[in-house]
Parts: C-alpha cells; sequence; structure tokens
C-alpha cells in the first residue's frame, strides 16, 4: 500500500527571524491580515447590553422594570413560543406577566456572546423562582427552575429584536411530578 502525500512549500525572502517575529506579532495582524477583527468594541457593547438586561429586569426581588426603557428599541420585538410581542410596553406588560406567576424570578447567566459587528447577541441562563401559577398550575409556591437561551439583534446600541427559547416542558413536568 502507498502512501500519498501532498506536499507545499512557500519561499520568503526575509531573515527567519524577522519572519519569526512578525507571525508572534498578534497585536500588529490587524495592521497586514483583513480576517482579523480590529474593533472588539462593537461586540462588548452588545454582551454588556444583553447582560444588563438579564441583570436588571430578572434580578430577582427587585426587577426593575424601568431598564426596559433604557436597553430596548422603543419597536422592541420578542418571539416567544410562536408568538410575537411587538413594543416596550407591551413586552413590559409580558414581563411583569411572567414574573406575577413566576414570583422572585431571576436569570442567572451562564455566557454571553456576540458577533463581532455586535448585532447579534447570545444569552444562554438559568431562570429560577417560585411558583405563583406558572402554566395555570396552582400556586404552590414550589421552586421552579429551567434554561433559557435568547438571541438578540441589536441596533443603536439598543436590544431591538429577541428570539428566545425555553425549556418549559422540563419546567412543567417538575411542577406537575408528585414529590
Amino acid at each position: 500500500m502507498s502512501k500519498h502525500a501532498i506536499e507545499t512549500a512557500v519561499d520568503i525572502d526575509a531573515p527567519v527571524e524577522h519572519v519569526w517575529r512578525m507571525l508572534t506579532d498578534f497585536a500588529g495582524y490587524q495592521q497586514w491580515g483583513d480576517y482579523m477583527p480590529n474593533d472588539v468594541e462593537p461586540s462588548r457593547r452588545a454582551e454588556e447590553l444583553a447582560a444588563a438586561f438579564l441583570s436588571r429586569v430578572w434580578n430577582g426581588t427587585s426587577n426593575d422594570l424601568s431598564a426596559i426603557d433604557q436597553l430596548m428599541a422603543e419597536d422592541y420585538q420578542i418571539h416567544s413560543a410562536m408568538k410575537t410581542v411587538s413594543g416596550r410596553d407591551a413586552f413590559r406588560q409580558w414581563v411583569s406577566d411572567f414574573q406575577n406567576v413566576l414570583t422572585n424570578a431571576r436569570n442567572d447567566i451562564l455566557e454571553v456572546f456576540a458577533n463581532a459587528a455586535g448585532d447579534r447577541v447570545v444569552a444562554r441562563w438559568i431562570c429560577s423562582g417560585l411558583n405563583n401559577g406558572m402554566f395555570g398550575l396552582p400556586a404552590d409556591g414550589r421552586p421552579v427552575r429551567f434554561s433559557g437561551i435568547a438571541i438578540w439583534r441589536v441596533e443603536n446600541e439598543r436590544l431591538a429584536e429577541c428570539w428566545i427559547e425555553r425549556a418549559g416542558l422540563e419546567a412543567y413536568r417538575d411542577l406537575t411530578s408528585t414529590r
């Protein structure tokens, strides 16, 4: 059985030390490698925006619904459970309604990351609270905990649109199981 190999060689007309210095100058890559992002600020700002939303609006006992006006676009949309809620006022009511059936609702952030342009940001989180009638079930104060993921579109340094998925079936099964 014969082995086949493909070999490629590149001759660089420069001293080895100069080539090595260029290859290990990571900070200088943006000067000659246009595939390297040179501005991480947009993605960092998007990550901070998502983290601020999760920590201020979903922080347990003192949820700050006024943060919605500061962090969301006026025509904000959220797509959840095959429904769309449009506008900040409607979204604020949606959050309030959810927090009424899940008291002390808080989201613990597991991870937040954004694309280089900063116009998309993703967060993975764990939501927890106390059952106060979730899924139309009796309000029994049982602890509720489920995971979720949110993908936001960012526009003009505000959250403009969100697609959210939650482990609702698992939460429902936990609440309807016998102890």
